[in-house]
């Protein structure tokens, strides 16, 4: 199976097609630290919260929750959401146990909803390389429908869904 063939297949997925794995599943990524009462490394072992199969097909699985590069600022500033609203985590598409397909999905209030993060969309004087403009916020259609799936698999609905994407103003790109 191809890449483009995976994930269009999730993000063409319903909640039906999946089966919730509680508890940990082994899937974890060590973190380095600083301590925050004395420049001191120390390693964290963080982990995805939620992991589903995809009944269909059992090599196909979908796991969400590991945190956006341990914890790292957030790179978009949504005007509709306050920095203090949002949080980040890793949805990670996964093809006989291994990530396939990682993308970045912003939680927002307390993980009313999820969506994809987004990229800036720039425009500038292609003359120089000086005074780039962020004008808007993108993301590709496939990172949209995988995001929905997961608003759904987390028992949101989609008319929350589509009022935090209208309210986010992200532009959905067709996929490449």
């Amino acid at each position: 199976m191809d890449l483009d063939t995976l994930v269009g297949k999730v993000g063409a997925s319903s909640v039906g097609d999946w089966h919730l794995i509680d508890g940990d599943t082994g899937f974890q990524a060590v973190v380095r630290r600083h301590a925050s009462t004395a420049d001191v490394p120390r390693l964290d072992v963080e982990s995805h919260v939620s992991w589903w199969t995809f009944r269909p097909d059992v090599s196909v699985a979908l796991a969400y929750g590991l945190p956006y590069y341990g914890g790292a600022e957030i790179p978009v500033n949504l005007p509709a959401f306050p920095k203090s609203s949002l949080g980040a985590r890793f949805a990670d598409v996964m093809y006989q146990g291994v990530p396939a397909y990682r993308l970045a999905v912003l939680d927002l209030d307390d993980s009313r909803c999820l969506l994809p993060m987004p990229w800036h969309a720039t425009v500038g004087d292609a003359d120089e390389q000086l005074g780039w403009e962020v004008v808007g916020f993108t993301v590709p259609a496939s990172d949209l429908a995988i995001a929905r799936l997961l608003n759904r698999l987390r028992g949101h609905t989609d008319e929350t869904f589509d009022s935090y994407l209208e309210r986010s103003e992200i532009i959905v790109l067709p996929d490449r």
